[in-house]
């Protein structure tokens, strides 16, 4: 999951920036870009804060093989981060 917000009590380390179009991060020894031909978000650039989950896994059989997108809001973050 990725915030522009710290969020350090909900378990996001800071890991890359948003500039323009361009979100760069780094988890472990892989390095991701996503880039869009538009801004991502006005202003900036930001710092990227990131929560890796290693035991998520997607729902449907068919979604491991596609980029996923969507949002969650601290509170449901918290909740789901103490089951």
């Amino acid at each position: 999951m990725l915030s522009l917000a710290p969020r350090q009590e909900l378990g996001f380390v800071k890991a890359g920036e948003l500039r323009g179009g361009a979100i760069i991060f780094t988890i472990g020894n892989d390095r991701f870009r996503v880039e869009s031909p538009l801004p991502i978000a006005s202003g900036g650039p930001f710092i990227l804060y990131v929560l890796h989950d290693r035991g998520w896994q997607p729902i449907s059989k068919n979604q491991p093989d596609h980029l996923q997108f969507g949002s969650v809001s601290p509170r449901e973050l918290a909740l789901l981060q103490k089951k």
